[in-house]
């Protein structure tokens, strides 16, 4: 081992590793990365359940400092233990021996925190954008504002379909597919909150075509928010009835319990 690997704090150990990085962690946590890293890092919750259970951990967690001055202390303690023992074999098993400790108390605190489901793997893992209902014709100049929002939506231009959409539903406030697409723009934005008012009128709109669509987005809209009580009702209403999300929406229930 390299006198530069020896040098590396547990910190770094882990960033090496394909888990995600406290930092990763706390950025994803507090919204302070871009659309594309987030993208990523939800990815990796999806097939990482130790990452998902940190991440919970840490939504829950009141005081997160917490954790960092746990590693910064028994990154000091390594550091004291490196300068101050003779051989190597005893230095390094010492410096694993700390690691372990470390890893084993910060899975205890995220075990204890960690009450309920973690929502935000849930919501990760039963997230998808609907596709388009909307029929195009590409390159058509006299397409609506609807169909422009929707050439934007499937391209991965959220910002920009709910532009459109804005404009759209300040001359069509009641217009179903506007709102539905524009409630899923913004849970595409990492933004539930402003989704569910959308999502909220389609389903008091009683449209059929696309009245689980919208009830469906908005469970997840409030699992996202942690509103439990609030997304249950949502599920429960659709594992009631025949619906394309009855089936998904009955195997949610069964998790959320």
């Amino acid at each position: 081992m390299s006198a530069h690997k020896k040098n590396t704090s547990i910190q770094s150990m882990y960033q090496s590793t394909p888990c995600l990085s406290l930092d990763q962690l706390l950025e994803y946590s507090e919204n302070r990365m871009s659309e594309s890293d987030r993208f990523q890092i939800e990815r990796h919750l999806i097939d990482c359940e130790l990452c998902s259970d940190a991440l919970e951990g840490l939504t829950l967690s009141e005081n997160r400092n917490s954790i960092r001055q746990q590693i910064d202390d028994v990154n000091k303690e390594i550091r004291e233990y490196r300068s101050s023992q003779s051989s190597h074999t005893y230095k390094w098993k010492i410096v694993y021996s700390l690691a372990a400790v470390l890893v084993l108390a910060i899975v205890s605190v995220v075990y204890f925190l960690n009450k309920r489901p973690p929502y935000e793997s849930l919501y990760t893992e039963y997230f998808m954008p609907y596709p388009n209902m909307v029929p195009l014709v590409r390159g058509e100049e006299s397409a609506g504002t609807l169909e422009s929002a929707m050439v934007e939506y499937e391209s991965g231009n959220y910002n920009g379909s709910l532009k459109l959409l804005h404009s759209l539903l300040a001359k069509e406030p009641e217009n179903s597919l506007a709102n539905l697409y524009a409630g899923i723009s913004c849970l595409c934005l990492n933004d539930p909150q402003s989704a569910i008012p959308y999502l909220q009128k389609v389903v008091n709109s009683k449209n059929s075509d696309i009245t689980d669509h919208a009830t469906w987005y908005m469970g997840l809209a409030y699992l996202k928010e942690k509103n439990l009580e609030a997304a249950t009702a949502s599920f429960k209403r659709l594992s009631q009835e025949t619906s394309i999300f009855s089936s998904k929406s009955t195997d949610l229930l069964k998790r959320l319990e």
